[in-house]
């Protein structure tokens, strides 16, 4: 066997071939070949030129073809064929004429072709790989580290076993299936291939240090890995303006120069725009239904990768939504995985994790939300979030020009409150003046349009003129209720004015008007209301509900995961009982109410206008586990109950134990002696449920039907379990019913066998 540390003997030629064109592919082939006649033997000829290789991409696009060091400019790799039956293959580089550099006779047969050049261990020289094809289903890759003036193997190599004393690479697997991918994310490539000896995942082959192949250390890599995509460095700059009442937000990526991956990717979370996105040339992008994600790729491109030091502009969202900020998700370009053909495939949610767990991550800003239900002091706030969080995010450069900001969204609001609308409006159009003065200077592009768009916005929603009609909701003691919505219908639906203390004003020149207040998603209308200077009031009550025993006893059990939700237009949560109740201000109507008690929930539908105290009662299941006489059992059995998952219902003592649950139909498990059994059952209509167990007996007998005595045996749940030593040919046990493996040991001999006891409760032996 060669050695495993292959050198490639360096062949100085002492001859010069006839200067010929580089181009010329005819004449390069007949050069060659007349060169390898000093062997007296006929070498076929074909030629790689290195320099139209570069550039180019490896068979997924993934990995260019680059001569870092320069070495192979104007070169041609070179493959001699003999075709003997044994290692007769010759490779070599030369230029200009000359045989720079050529191996010894390595490869056996087989077509050869280049799959990478480039340097794939990171140790500065330029690898050359290629494969050969056996003419089947099978290639081999041979690695040759180039140096500028020899080449070394640094793939593992062992004997032919078909013909003694030649060598093939260790790096073996299925036709067309090489490939590189970086798994470890440390720059050095591995080799994957398809084998098929493998049902899922890859092939794999690593660089020890000294060669590739494949070692103790080297990665296994499911076929359904996602491989390290955020091995890089971004920036996104966005810059937003408006046409009419659509905003155009452009976006720039930019790959830092120390990136070691090229950007294939770029995606925005969460927004949604499905009105216009446009994409650079060799990228597409979109909106997509699953989720609140907006992205661009261009992984069937990698042309239009953009590679470490590069910047791409061209992303651009049309869309009516003001600004807002999101997260942005760069993830370089690397091996897709591939769904396998067992396990479990690769789901939106993978990926969708993948992407916030595996890429470059940043903030920018993208399409808010569409506004519903607008309330002057609500977006002021959200003004004033985006104020602090662009100081945060280096967008405003000093805390000075933060807390001016800060002031005039402060003032706005009390103008408000006191319904001095002219007052608010001539206070934001100040911020919008601002605006412009601090771009040039102490604003980024992106802290111009989430201040200034949310600004203009905000002023065009607050009328000029002074309430027509005050409206206000407040809780069951009287008190100003924050958190309502009012709408008015004037040929359509129509919000009113929100002063953001409970208090509402209705602008109409209508004499009567239908006013609608929404609060906790529930609503409430009064229809006909004349328009006047008296305040018409919505009044909320004070909702409770109950979780009561069977004794009518409170749960005041301070363990109790008691939950509460009400349905308007969505389950909502109510509250967490406490003492056997929760209240909740709600305005008079109808609800639907769920109660979720140790993992089970009841819906209950009341009008809490007539009565709002909403009552749910437990009832106390009793679980009993009796033997074949139908005795109470006083051996413990562990009872659990489903309701989401398996949970502990409690464990017998004297063969019962109770607990309060909801009524509904559970399914209740029996343990015991290691045997479990399911049963399910409906508490609310017999809320005692029975588990009973079996007279098993265990007979063994000898060849001539005579009993055995002194036979030990044993059963299987979860491990052997001893049931005793057989006394005038048996043994006997009460086991809940179920199929069971029984073992009986006599005389050394060991014998099992599996039964359902519930079926034939005994089971038979014969032993020697």
């Amino acid at each position: 066997m060669k050695y495993i540390k292959f050198i490639i003997i360096l062949l100085v030629t002492n001859f010069t071939i006839n200067s010929y064109a580089q181009s010329n592919e005819e004449t390069i082939i007949a050069d060659l070949e007349s060169s390898f006649m000093q062997y007296n033997e006929f070498y076929s000829c074909y030629v790689f030129f290195l320099d139209s290789l570069m550039g180019s991409y490896d068979n997924i696009g993934l990995y260019k073809f680059e001569d870092i060091n320069k070495s192979l400019e104007n070169c041609v790799f070179f493959v001699a064929e003999k075709f003997d039956p044994k290692d007769s293959t010759i490779v070599g580089i030369y230029k200009d004429g000359n045989i720079l550099w050529q191996s010894e006779p390595i490869i056996f047969g087989g077509y050869v072709e280049i799959i990478l050049v480039r340097d794939i261990n990171m140790d500065t020289k330029t690898d050359i790989a290629i494969k050969v094809w056996d003419g089947m289903y099978t290639e081999w890759v041979w690695i040759f580290s180039w140096d500028g003036v020899r080449c070394d193997i640094i793939n593992d190599i062992t004997a032919d076993d078909y013909y003694p004393g030649e060598t093939k690479s260790k790096l073996i697997g299925d036709l067309n299936s090489f490939g590189f991918c970086d798994y470890e994310g440390d720059g050095i490539l591995e080799i994957i291939c398809g084998k098929a000896s493998i049902t899922n995942g890859y092939g794999v082959y690593s660089w020890n240090g000294n060669l590739y192949g494949e070692w103790a250390s080297t990665p296994e890599i499911p076929e359904n890995f996602l491989f390290p995509a955020n091995n890089l460095t971004a920036k996104c700059n966005t810059y937003v303006t408006k046409n009419n009442n659509q905003f155009v937000y452009y976006y720039e990526l930019s790959n830092d120069s120390t990136s070691v991956q090229n950007i294939a990717s770029f995606d925005l979370y969460p927004t949604v725009c499905f009105e216009s996105t446009q994409s650079p040339p060799g990228w597409f992008g979109g909106s997509g239904n699953a989720q609140p994600l907006t992205g661009w790729t261009t992984i069937f491109r990698p042309e239009r990768l953009i590679f470490p030091g590069d910047t791409l502009d061209g992303y651009i969202i049309k869309c009516s939504k003001l600004p807002k900020i999101v997260d942005y998700y760069i993830q370089g370009h690397t091996r897709e995985a591939s769904n396998p053909i067992e396990g479990p495939e690769i789901t939106q949610v993978d990926l969708l994790t993948d992407l916030f767990n595996n890429s470059f991550h940043g903030k920018t800003i993208a399409p808010g939300d569409s506004i519903v239900y607008f309330i002057a002091t609500e977006f002021i706030d959200t003004l004033k979030s985006y104020n602090n969080q662009s100081y945060d995010l280096g967008w405003i450069q000093t805390q000075e020009e933060r807390d001016k900001y800060n002031t005039y969204f402060n003032n706005t609001s009390n103008y408000l409150s006191q319904n001095n609308n002219n007052a608010a409006k001539s206070e934001l159009q100040i911020v919008l003046n601002e605006c412009n003065t601090d771009s040039s200077t102490v604003l980024t592009s992106e802290a111009y349009a989430l201040l200034y768009f949310n600004t203009e916005y905000l002023i065009e929603q607050i009328p000029d003129t002074e309430p027509g009609l005050p409206v206000k909701l407040q809780d069951s003691q009287g008190n100003l209720l924050q958190g309502g919505s009012l709408q008015y219908y004037d040929g359509s639906w129509m919000d009113a004015v929100n002063n953001g203390n409970g208090t509402f004003n209705v602008i109409t020149e209508r004499i009567t008007v239908s006013i609608r207040m929404t609060y906790e998603g529930g609503n409430q209308q009064f229809n006909n209301v004349p328009v006047g200077p008296d305040t018409v009031t919505f009044q909320t009550v004070n909702s409770t509900v109950k979780l009561l025993n069977s004794l009518n006893e409170p749960l005041a059990d301070p363990s109790a995961d008691g939950t509460v939700q009400f349905y308007a237009g969505s389950w909502r949560e109510f509250g967490t009982i406490i003492n056997g109740e929760v209240t909740k201000e709600l305005l008079p109507r109808q609800y639907s109410f769920r109660m979720t008690y140790g993992g089970a929930n009841n819906d209950k539908q009341q009008n809490i206008g007539d009565d709002p105290v909403v009552v749910f009662q437990t009832v106390n299941s009793t679980v009993q586990l009796l033997d074949s006489q139908g005795n109470l059992i006083q051996e413990e059995g562990i009872v659990q109950y489903y309701a989401g998952s398996w949970r502990t219902f409690g464990t017998t003592t004297s063969g019962t134990v109770s607990n309060e649950l909801l009524p509904k139909s559970y399914s209740f498990r029996m343990t015991h002696e290691g045997v479990n059994n399911d049963k399910q059952q409906d508490i609310g209509v017999e809320d005692t449920v029975s588990f009973s167990t079996v007279f098993c007996v265990v007979q063994v007998k000898d060849s001539q039907n005579q009993p055995v005595d002194g036979a030990e045996v044993k059963y299987y749940s979860g491990s052997w379990r001893d049931i005793g030593l057989t006394a005038n040919g048996e043994v006997n046990k009460e086991l809940l019913p179920k199929n069971l493996t029984f073992r009986v040991i006599h005389n050394g001999v060991v014998q099992n066998k599996q039964q359902d006891i519930g079926t034939n409760n005994i089971v038979e032996f014969v032993v020697e």
